[in-house]
């Protein structure tokens, strides 16, 4: 039995077509007809990308074939999609761990300056404990010959509170 895959992804994408389009319906109703009843929970729930479950796309495959697909079929299309998914939580938990530490590195390299930056602040707050913390950031800017955006240094340094 040969299951025409080209027919299963255009039966697929006609399926969340045609959700997209009921969402919508759904919305603009809810907007124009009912706006108090229209929660920001379920207007996420309305525009949020639909997807198929795997029963739903073993239907759409046993639909296009025209006949109930035997259950060993149906078990290894399910295996094949939920193998599918493995290898790709592993690579994202993969990816988020590199990107952590390639951070924490980053974070690391940067410490240095960013203390540089906080004593400076502190100095020029001792002078004048009025001054706004984007003047300080700015003023550490100047002095140094940054490339560095004031409004960066602005969010690495901190006023203190006794001032």
């Amino acid at each position: 039995m040969a299951i025409s895959i080209d027919l299963y992804f255009d039966k697929s994408a006609h399926e969340i077509k045609e959700i997209k389009r009921q969402r919508a319906e759904m919305l603009e109703y809810y907007r124009k007809e009912r706006p108090e009843r229209l929660t920001p929970e379920l207007e996420a729930e309305l525009t949020a990308e639909p997807t198929l479950q795997d029963n739903q796309l073993v239907d759409i495959l046993s639909h296009s074939t025209h006949e109930r697909l035997p259950d060993e079929v149906q078990a290894a299309f399910i295996q094949h999609l939920m193998n599918q998914r493995i290898v790709a939580n592993k690579t994202e938990r993969q990816r988020k761990k590199a990107g952590f530490s390639s951070g924490e590195q980053r974070q690391d390299e940067r410490q240095p300056v960013w203390d540089e930056w906080q004593r400076f602040a502190d100095q020029v707050w001792a002078k004048n404990p009025r001054l706004s913390q984007y003047e300080v950031a700015r003023r550490i800017a100047e002095q140094h010959n940054l490339e560095d955006k004031p409004d960066t240094i602005r969010k690495r340094i901190t006023k203190p509170l006794n001032r």
